[in-house]
């Protein structure tokens, strides 16, 4: 599923006057970021900032973009000190402690990552939106009971993604699997007791479920270049589903194609990532 922060447009600056130097690099660095070509972005995010002229909203926009950037470059760390300095220029900003606490775990500053995940906590934010962000952290961390709360107070305000993340704690510490919306999970072996429902993530809801098999799920992706998303989530689910009932050597090569081609948004690349480190 798509995530909440999406590249940071300088668009939101729109109204600034433009400059010659910082504010040209800026823009070449958001078009190569928009491309998915990310190492070659940071150069010109440097160049934006050494360049002195940029305004404080352009400066959290470099600042916030070179981090995520470096996400996906896997520089961690230099990631956490561009995630730092832009909240130090938003500190309200909830998204960015995220990515923050996000980056942290990946620099196996695990002890930080806490600490944010608590702050984010304390804000209180409204919806499900920040007990799901916060349960893929806590799921990061490996802290499942934690993370478990977090999708269950999620799925309960009826996210469906929630949902199967919270079904994945259960299978991980060695729980039933629990029912969704009055559907009940089938007795082993006994697929298709009830129709396959068509919708998306429907599908892989009833595959958790054990109403419907891999097969049904990658069924359902469809052809159309559109459902590159749908793609994404069913590598992602159903490695997770046979990484969890032991089958490692199953669950990585769909781990690397999710890795690998899921869009830039979507949380299930940044977790297919660590996923992956985990693997034996």
């Amino acid at each position: 599923m798509k995530k909440v922060i999406l590249t940071a447009l300088l668009m939101a600056a729109g109204t600034a006057p433009v400059h010659a130097g910082g504010y040209t690099f800026l823009n070449i660095g958001i078009n190569l970021l928009n491309q998915d070509r990310y190492a070659d972005s940071v150069p010109w995010f440097d160049k934006a900032l050494a360049a002195g002229d940029l305004l404080p909203d352009q400066i959290h926009v470099a600042r916030l973009d070179r981090g995520m950037a470096r996400v996906e470059t896997g520089d961690y760390a230099k990631a956490a000190e561009d995630f730092t300095a832009a909240l130090a220029l938003r500190p309200d900003a909830t998204p960015t402690l995220m990515l923050l606490a996000y980056a942290h775990i990946g620099a196996g500053e695990n002890d930080k990552a806490i600490a944010e995940i608590a702050q984010l906590k304390k804000k209180g934010t409204a919806g499900y939106r920040m007990r799901y962000d916060s349960g893929l952290l806590e799921w990061a961390l490996e802290r499942y009971n934690e993370a478990g709360e977090d999708f269950k107070a999620a799925a309960d305000d009826g996210y469906s993604y929630a949902w199967l993340w919270q079904q994945m704690v259960n299978l991980k510490l060695g729980r039933p699997v629990t029912s969704y919306r009055g559907m009940s999970a089938a007795i082993p072996g006994e697929h298709r007791r009830v129709k396959i429902r068509t919708g998306w993530p429907e599908t892989v809801v009833d595959f958790y479920l054990g109403n419907a098999t891999e097969q049904d799920v990658f069924d359902a992706v469809g052809e159309a270049a559109a459902q590159t998303g749908r793609a994404c989530e069913a590598n992602f689910y159903v490695a997770e589903w046979r990484e969890l009932h032991g089958d490692a050597a199953g669950a990585r090569p769909l781990l690397q194609k999710a890795a690998q081609d899921c869009p830039s948004e979507y949380e299930e690349k940044r977790m297919s990532t660590l996923e992956l480190k985990k693997l034996p």
